[in-house]
């Protein structure tokens, strides 16, 4: 497989002839100033439930058993396989 993928700062950004053409039914995040965080555009309208998403993909990992220490902190699902914690440590950010 060949192709490359080129990523440019987050939308809404200036419009280029290589953007992708939306169809009419797009949905997208809202655009108000107030509901950024940082430079993430709508993310106010979900990170009320950010918690609950963190626990929710800590309660469906369980099936990985022991080996795997899940630990959630403000802005972090942190996960990592013992004892190589920084050899096998996932981050996802949120």
């Amino acid at each position: 497989m060949e192709g490359n993928y080129v990523s440019t700062d987050p939308w809404p950004g200036k419009a280029s002839t290589d953007d992708y053409q939306l169809g009419g039914n797009w949905y997208s995040d809202s655009i108000e100033a107030a509901l950024f965080i940082k430079d993430q555009q709508g993310a106010k309208t979900i990170s009320k439930y950010k918690k609950e998403f963190l626990l929710d993909w800590a309660e469906r990992w369980k099936w990985l058993g022991n080996s795997l220490t899940i630990r959630i902190n403000a802005d972090n699902l942190i996960l990592w396989r013992e004892p190589e914690i920084c050899e096998s440590c996932y981050i996802l950010q949120f």
